[in-house]
């Protein structure tokens, strides 16, 4: 309850994990008083609400005329944050325009966080009501579990009503449960000062003598010397003669122990990046961009430079961009130091995230590897952070906190005062030019290990090959006859398209109508193993047929081509090759990747057929031959990056090939060879496509010759938006004093999504203050209906 706090009181700081910018005071009650410490969790009242809050630090005196409330409880008995990152979880709230607490709360292991909600609830009277009552069947349903009060719909909010002047129910404040917790095992141990009874039987005793001379011990330990336990230790228990206790179990998601394994020999090159980075690591904070081609031997760096860092004391975090890739870079790393790796990302269990940051925290595990959240590991005294694939988009997040891993790695870096390495085979616009104007160190990996080539890169001109029928319309004549003889050799061939399904655009050769999506604008497509048509946005799905929606006509073509037909025109073209299909739809499963990755790297695999996650940094030793179907896919996009990913995700494929012992050779499909970014990705040229990329990003002012934020808007009634998003240009024009670009408000390339239509805005420009002042102007528009969403940095234009 509210209460005026004395001169001597207590106060403290609090982010709350809620959508509110400022942080709040409250009190501390005296028997709390020990247990509060910067980084810790507390459970805080907040309007009728309980949540959980983030202790930002102790303050002295309240704000003036402001009552203060006391927290409740504390919910730990360490800092879950460790009170020096506090700082780094402040800037990039501020650099994103996002709530503090929400912030931490997505750094931290989720599950962990308390809060409450109304729920309606039987009361004692409700639960005697006969079955005449007309709400008997809600009444039913609330017998099982109390509802949450915000999920009552139509009918059911006026039955509450009723219900609740008849006094059966009632609207309680309940804690939802925490998702998250330590696992823990029994133990048992013989009581001190207490002997059997000469009466115990052999086998009690002999279990009582054990646990004595070994004690204490889990169930698992008890079974290897007495299959049965359960009977004669519950009888010790019940004679008090062993005391049940409990011990921590911690989850290891990285499996079974590898072998440590022998560093390889570095090549001239890569002992002076390493040499040059190991240089610099005790001067404090320094960046440093490792272009290296495919296959030259950066991971052998990153190993050798933590190798470094562990035995100076010090902590190192390592960013891949993929959860398939961990897997991969993790095993080495765990090869090489044994048990010191943790890892972080998304595809843990909740439990097994607890448990790994609890480790880290702890100082057990001073070697992180992870995806773009394992930046937020509770790593002390980094010496080194390191970014492999930097130029990946996966290291951007694109719902709640919208950040990016490789941008908050250089943040975390400069104030931990380390050294930061971003590498990359096709480094980023930004990074090259941050690398050319003296920002970054630039070192340069410019041979494969061991000396062996690039692929060779052959390109095939559709354009003439429109007479071109049957799978030779997917599987050109060279490519076809590449793959023929890779797979007599028994080498293995990888055919990449980055479009999942069968077909993408479905058609009615009646009307014309193309089978649309009811929710979003945009075709469905044609997936032949559901067999269904899927909505890639909002999951959206309809039975596949040849009827056409529109005008019930038996017409409906399929057109395009996604990985299920490229799958089934490999096997119409060799009948006999194992082939196996890595896209969204086939790796869903927990898992899957995994096992997937591993039937390639055995050669139990001919042919691999996948999407952009075949490209990401995998090691295929078996591949020699790689075939990209249609290069010029990722040009489509209306996105100012579109030419830049599609360099990347070029280069980055063509480098699967001839990374073993065996040349490789890469078949590039295309419509359009003369594309300054497919004719630079067969050179595998990085340099000279960001000398054409360059110049047309600083004629029109892109990033990053300007800083860019997007104002997203949307709602279900089309109008509203349109109008909220003529308010918010409005609003930011006239806030920007004249220093910020502006551009829209127009429609999103899909106009509609998941039922809401969408605008948006981008405001563009060099003066930060002004970029922030003209944003926070658009967003504070408040229509109701209408959905505003700042994205600082964004890397969909979609």
């Amino acid at each position: 309850m509210d209460t005026s706090m004395p001169s001597q009181a207590l106060l403290i700081s609090v982010a709350v994990d809620a959508p509110l910018m400022t942080p709040f005071t409250y009190g501390v009650p005296d028997k709390l008083r020990t247990s509060v410490t910067p980084g810790i969790r507390v459970l805080v009242p907040l309007g009728k609400r309980t949540v959980t809050g983030y202790v930002l630090r102790i303050t002295a005196s309240p704000p003036d005329g402001i009552r203060i409330v006391d927290i409740l409880d504390v919910l730990d008995t360490s800092p879950l944050v460790p009170p020096e990152h506090l700082p780094f979880y402040q800037r990039m709230a501020a650099y994103y325009h996002h709530p503090l607490g929400e912030t931490l709360a997505t750094a931290l292991p989720s599950g962990l966080n308390l809060s409450d909600r109304s729920m309606v609830v039987l009361t004692d009277k409700g639960q005697h009501a006969g079955p005449e009552h007309p709400f008997n069947c809600f009444l039913d349903k609330l017998a099982r579990k109390p509802i949450p009060l915000q999920k009552l719909q139509g009918m059911e909010k006026k039955q509450v009503t009723q219900l609740l002047e008849e006094g059966l129910v009632a609207i309680e404040r309940i804690f939802s449960p925490k998702k998250a917790s330590p696992r823990t095992r029994k133990t048992y141990a013989v009581t001190d000062g207490m002997q059997p009874p000469l009466s115990t039987s052999p086998a009690r005793l002999s279990l009582w003598e054990w646990l004595k001379e070994n004690g204490p011990a889990d169930t698992g330990r008890i079974q290897q010397v007495m299959p049965s336990p359960t009977a004669s230790l519950r009888w010790l228990r019940e004679k008090g003669l062993i005391a049940e206790g409990e011990v921590r179990i911690f989850r290891d998601p990285l499996g079974d122990t590898v072998e440590q394994d022998s560093p390889p020999r570095l090549n001239d090159e890569q002992k002076s990046a390493v040499q040059t980075i190991l240089d610099h690591m005790n001067r404090g904070f320094h960046r440093f961009l490792l272009h290296g081609v495919t296959g030259s031997g950066k991971t052998e760096v990153y190993l050798h430079l933590v190798e470094a860092c562990l035995e100076r004391g010090k902590t190192a975090i390592v960013l891949v961009p993929e959860i398939a890739l961990i897997s991969q870079i993790a095993g080495r790393f765990r090869a090489r130091f044994g048990e010191k790796v943790a890892v972080l990302h998304s595809g843990l269990s909740k439990g097994e995230r607890l448990d790994q940051w609890e480790k880290i925290l702890s100082g057990e595990l001073p070697l992180v590897i992870g995806a773009r959240s394992a930046i937020f590991a509770p790593v002390l005294k980094p010496g080194i952070i390191i970014v492999d694939e930097e130029h990946d988009p996966s290291y951007k997040q694109d719902t709640g906190l919208r950040y990016n891993g490789r941008d908050m790695s250089i943040l975390r870096a400069q104030l931990e005062n380390c050294t930061v390495v971003l590498g990359s085979a096709t480094p980023s616009v930004q990074s090259f030019e941050n690398a050319r104007n003296g920002r970054f160190s630039l070192l340069k990996l410019t041979r494969r290990v061991n000396q062996r080539p690039l692929p060779e890169v052959s390109l095939v001109d559709l354009r003439e090959m429109k007479q071109a029928s049957g799978v030779e319309r997917y599987i050109s004549r060279p490519l076809y006859g590449a793959m023929k003889t890779a797979l007599e050799k028994g080498e293995q061939v990888l055919l990449f398209l980055n479009r999942r399904g069968y077909a993408g655009f479905p058609v009615c050769g009646a009307c014309g109508e193309i089978v649309r999506c009811r929710h979003c604008d945009i075709s469905l497509t044609l997936h032949r193993k559901a067999n269904a048509f899927l909505c890639h946005f909002c999951g959206f799905s309809m039975a596949s047929g040849p009827l056409c929606p529109s005008c019930r006509a038996p017409e409906v073509r399929v057109l395009g081509m996604g990985t299920e037909k490229v799958e089934a025109a490999a096997h119409y073209l060799f009948p006999d090759a194992r082939i196996l299909r890595m896209d969204q739809d086939t790796t869903g499963k927990k898992g899957q990747l995994i096992r997937m990755l591993r039937q390639i790297r055995n050669r139990e695999v001919d042919i691999l057929v996948g999407t952009q996650m075949v490209a990401k940094g995998h090691d295929f030793p078996g591949i020699t031959v790689v075939g990209i179907l249609n290069a010029d896919l990722g040009l489509s996009f209306p996105d100012f990056r579109a030419g830049e990913r599609n360099f990347q995700t070029l280069a980055q494929v063509a480098g699967r090939a001839g990374r073993g012992e065996l040349s490789g050779r890469v078949i590039l499909q295309t419509y359009n060879p003369d594309h300054y970014s497919i004719r630079t990705a067969c050179s595998q040229d990085s340099e000279a496509f960001f000398k054409e990329e360059i110049t047309t990003r600083r004629m029109l002012g892109y990033p990053p010759f300007s800083r860019m934020i997007q104002i997203r808007i949307s709602g279900e009634k089309e109008e509203r938006v349109q109008e909220t998003a003529r308010m918010a240009a409005e609003a930011a024009k006239s806030a920007s004093s004249g220093k910020v670009r502006i551009l829209g408000p127009a429609e999103a390339p899909i106009a509609r999504m998941a039922g809401q239509f969408r605008h948006q805005i981008l405001l563009m420009g060099t003066d930060i203050a002004c970029l922030n002042e003209s944003a926070m102007a658009a967003v504070d528009i408040r229509v109701s209906g209408v959905r505003l969403l700042m994205d600082v940095d964004p890397y969909s234009m979609l």
